[in-house]
């Protein structure tokens, strides 16, 4: 058909258009009709904010000092300084005078990179009348300009910012957002304390995972009604984005104002351990904290600390792993019989440990020359594991290791009674421990009774080695010793 007659074809068909059908040409220079966001106020107290021609959700909660978070008292939060969270955790502060910020993140997914938006950001101050949480919420994706500008300008006036897990993945994600908005803000001149590594070390041991929220419920001893599990949390967002009712978003608001004031509340508690290491509700706690002074050099401070530990009415797995610390770092300061009398407590407890009776040999081989001791320790580690030597010409040293380089690999005591800590995964702390299931060792004085009932660690091949290298070298000195 020639070109012609398809032209006049198309001008036909344009002509008889049934009404309420529009050419694409026609459309494209009509402005898209504007959907008004939804009015949040109805069930979540706040309101909108502006920032130029842009705008954001802003809602805000106190909570007054004179109630309490479970069984903490909320009183206890005045007690955080700037400076002294500073000192405490070796951070350096740009302005002392500045308030210290409590930082949580709601995201729509835990990828990260540009395509990870925050859509509400909770921010946590201490207040006059109490602890404060504001957070900035954005109801689509074109006010994010606003929430960013508006969060911007309440970092400027941070001394400190303390997050959980926000080392790895808030702080990115904000900064990449401040990027695309086009807020400076420099967040990595702001110091900045990650809770996530001191939970760990404090909590963990005792209880099996650090999860934000499930150490909420066992340390600070809250417990959320209505809360809404994080894996959800994306998901309920999108829905809202979609013309779900507003009412979704606030079990949203209200999962993101616990985690801040738990965030608070064991910031406060991890600080006063690290101060007055005696106020700790339990070995595990003292143990966290001298192991924290030890990794900063501190090793004095370190033994002072689990010096200070009363020892209980009965030999603990918790108390077995404190000795154990203490005496090696008794070692590490030279303090060889003060080493060796806590090694001697620990093998005399009755819980078998490979780790305390290698540590008596090398000091009946080394300090008391009682070759004939050390060797019956190591023959009695063998028949602990039904293992037997082996001759001398089955095991050649490395020529670059000598003994002091060796490392065992069965530092961690494993309980035999295996309890499973059974929890929803939640995604605002973005910890190893974010699984579905968590079936987790756990060590409670309590429940495990008598510590002889606990497994051996681990046979390892480096443990063999080390073992018959250490046996043939007591059976030549025995021997020179006779000759």
């Amino acid at each position: 058909m020639p070109i012609d007659d398809i032209v006049q074809r198309l001008r036909q068909l344009n002509k008889k258009l049934p009404v309420g059908v529009m050419r694409a040409s026609d459309l494209i220079l009509q402005e898209a009709p504007r959907k008004d966001p939804p009015d949040l106020s109805r069930f979540i107290p706040g309101e909108v904010h502006s920032v130029g021609e842009d705008t954001c959700f802003v809602s805000e909660e106190f909570f007054p000092y004179d109630q309490f978070f479970g069984n903490y008292p909320l009183q206890s939060l005045c007690n955080l300084d700037a400076v002294r969270l500073a000192e405490v955790f070796g951070l350096e502060l740009g302005q002392p005078d500045g308030k210290i910020l409590f930082i949580d993140t709601e995201t729509t997914g835990l990828a990260g990179g540009t395509g990870t938006y925050a859509f509400m950001i909770g921010v946590g101050s201490l207040e006059k009348e109490g602890f404060l949480v504001t957070q900035y919420f954005m109801r689509d994706f074109d006010e994010e300009p606003a929430q960013m500008a508006l969060l911007g300008e309440e970092i400027k006036k941070a001394a400190l910012l303390v997050t959980y897990n926000g080392a790895t993945f808030d702080l990115p994600l904000l900064r990449t957002r401040f990027v695309f908005n086009r807020v400076r803000i420099p967040l990595s001149e702001i110091p900045h304390l990650d809770l996530l590594p001191v939970a760990r070390r404090l909590w963990k041991p005792a209880y099996g995972a650090a999860n934000l929220s499930f150490l909420e419920s066992k340390v600070l001893g809250s417990e959320r009604e209505g809360d809404v599990p994080g894996s959800l949390i994306p998901h309920l967002y999108f829905q809202f984005l979609r013309g779900a009712s507003p009412q979704t978003m606030a079990p949203i608001f209200y999962h993101n104002r616990m985690d801040i004031v738990a965030l608070a509340a064991l910031t406060e508690q991890a600080c006063r351990l690290h101060i007055d290491p005696l106020s700790a509700s339990n070995l595990w706690e003292s143990l966290g904290v001298a192991r924290y002074y030890d990794s900063r050099g501190n090793l004095q401070k370190a033994i002072e600390i689990l010096e200070s530990v009363p020892s209980p009415s009965r030999w603990t797995v918790e108390w077995h792993l404190c000795s154990r610390y203490l005496a090696l770092l008794h070692k590490r300061a030279k303090n060889l019989e003060r080493a060796a009398s806590i090694w001697q407590s620990a093998y005399q407890s009755g819980f078998f440990d490979p780790l305390i009776s290698i540590e008596l040999a090398k000091y009946f081989e080394h300090t008391e020359k009682n070759y004939g001791k050390a060797r019956e320790l190591v023959i009695e580690v063998f028949s602990r594991y039904n293992q037997k030597p082996k001759p001398l010409d089955q095991f050649q040293p490395d020529e670059e290791e000598t003994e002091d380089d060796l490392r065992y690999e069965y530092i961690q005591v494993r309980s035999v009674r295996r309890r499973s800590v059974t929890y929803s995964t939640m995604s605002d702390d973005r910890d190893e421990d974010d699984l579905p299931i968590i079936h987790s060792d756990r060590f409670d004085s309590n429940e495990i009774g008598d510590i002889a009932s606990c497994d051996l660690p681990h046979w390892t091949e480096r443990l063999e080695r080390d073992l018959n290298h250490r046996l043939q070298r007591l059976i030549r000195k025995i021997e020179h010793s006779r000759s």
